[in-house]
């Protein structure tokens, strides 16, 4: 499912911070079913508690609120008579999964960790963060990413169906969260992204946005832990939430907190006949672990109740065999994991999964061009595909090798 949106810099707070090689204006042609399975991931929280929402909600129902009709992006008719605090939740939803869908894609990233949880874990007893709202002002960023250049970013990410204006004053706000963990020295890039989209009888046409305010540091006892070293918590941070968006609870919490419980220990060690068992996987021909989802829903149009039809989503979660054997093999005896061995194998990972791709985006890189269609090399150790030619069917291989694959189609 491709849809159109339009990228912008606004660069009225300035334009010190922001990604080196983000052009000023482009025309993105949004893979929005790859964007919903980077949505399940980000969401994912590292640590599992036990009462987190269902890892894979936000996968499987918006497919159901995107028009099929309109070539750029753009919500049905029929999410007009949502309750509000469910059309809340998809702009939260969209405005973190579409900015950094677009980077991955366009520019490398490849890994992404919560600011909160990052901190906890490189700072403990140092700095708290725990006391720091989770809203307004004072509420940390909400990511740190990676890319494959090993370069340190910063992101704010901010959503909105209201409109352009309102997304304008979404993005004001994230400038003093962003500026709460802002190191010139330290990040390459420090932006606030956002995305507009627009409902049905909306004028305006979907926009992502980045803007990047001037420098604030803070929080410089980060400078201490040097790139490479938060680097690494990022990666093994993003790693925790792939094994959770992957239903992988104990080994997740396992890899973000660097121990397992003693019960849970002989249930993460042995991942094949533990964890991957009772999570319902089984071994595929691929030397893969796999688990399907299956989804029905009865979706109408409200401006052509003819349009009524049954679909079917379908998520396909495969885990490679060198991942769990991996993992299994971190945890010792008394539940402590060997993080140090972990970094060096995830990093091993990414130097011989890792290929340079050509990218392709009309854009343009000043305001007195035109928008051009623009190649560039990107190199990075996802992988993304559209499958079966229709755009109703789409997958993410994250750093890690974690694959998400989701299918959309009529109920026959």
């Amino acid at each position: 499912m491709k849809k159109h949106i339009s990228m912008s810099v606004d660069a009225s707070h300035g334009t010190t911070s922001l990604l080196p090689g983000l052009p000023s204006a482009a025309a993105w042609n949004c893979d929005v079913l790859q964007a919903l399975l980077v949505v399940g991931y980000l969401t994912t929280p590292p640590r599992y508690r036990g009462i987190s929402l269902s890892t894979y909600w936000a996968w499987l129902r918006y497919g159901a609120a995107i028009s099929r009709r309109d070539p750029s992006l753009r919500l049905r008719p029929i999410w007009n008579e949502l309750d509000p605090h469910q059309k809340t939740i998809l702009s939260d939803d969209f405005g973190l999964g579409f900015p950094c869908h677009y980077l991955v894609e366009q520019h490398g990233f490849e890994d992404f960790a919560d600011t909160a949880y990052l901190l906890d874990s490189l700072m403990a007893g140092v700095v708290s963060h725990a006391a720091r709202s989770k809203r307004g002002p004072s509420k940390t960023p909400d990511l740190i990413g990676v890319d494959s250049l090993e370069r340190l970013h910063v992101l704010e990410c901010k959503g909105s169906q209201t409109s352009r204006a309102a997304l304008d004053d979404a993005l004001a706000r994230g400038i003093s969260q962003k500026s709460n963990l802002n190191n010139g020295s330290l990040f390459t890039s420090c932006m606030v992204g956002g995305l507009f989209i627009p409902q049905d009888r909306s004028t305006e046409t979907a926009q992502l946005v980045f803007i990047d305010p001037p420098p604030d540091p803070a929080l410089q006892r980060l400078q201490d832990f040097g790139p490479r070293v938060i680097a690494r918590a990022v990666r093994r941070q993003s790693f925790a939430k792939a094994l959770g968006a992957a239903g992988l609870w104990a080994a997740a919490g396992g890899v973000a907190s660097g121990r397992v419980g003693p019960a849970e220990a002989d249930f993460v060690r042995n991942l094949k006949s533990g964890e991957l068992r009772f999570n319902g996987f089984s071994q595929s021909k691929e030397q893969t672990w796999r688990k399907t989802i299956e989804y029905r829903s009865l979706e109408t149009d409200l401006k052509n109740e003819a349009d009524r039809a049954a679909f079917v989503t379908r998520l396909v979660i495969d885990v490679p065999d060198d991942v769990i054997n991996h993992v299994g093999n971190l945890v010792g005896r008394n539940g402590q994991m060997q993080l140090d061995d972990l970094d060096d194998w995830l990093d091993e990972r990414l130097q011989r999964e890792r290929k340079t791709n050509v990218r392709s985006i009309h854009a343009q890189y000043s305001d007195n061009q035109k928008l051009v269609l623009r190649k560039r090399k990107v190199a990075s150790a996802w992988t993304m595909s559209s499958s079966d030619g229709n755009g109703e069917a789409a997958s993410i291989s994250v750093s890690s090798g974690i694959r998400l694959q989701i299918e959309r189609k009529r109920f026959a």
